[in-house]
């Protein structure tokens, strides 16, 4: 009995010693999400003023 109250508390120590190890890790952002971060910033910083405006008709 006093092998299994052992096995558990150790289990226990572990499972939290890889817990707060993994908060540790910094976390890398996955490619699909730096890809659309990198498309976003490229749509706001593009000058697309111009380009949309329909021609101003002169009279």
């Amino acid at each position: 009995m006093k092998k299994y109250i052992i096995l558990v508390i150790s289990s226990a120590v572990l499972l939290v010693a890889v817990y707060v190890a993994t908060l540790f890790i910094p976390q890398r952002p996955s490619v699909e999400s730096e890809y659309n971060n990198n498309a976003i910033q490229s749509f706001e910083n593009a000058d697309l003023g111009d380009e949309l405006a329909p021609p101003v008709p002169e009279f």
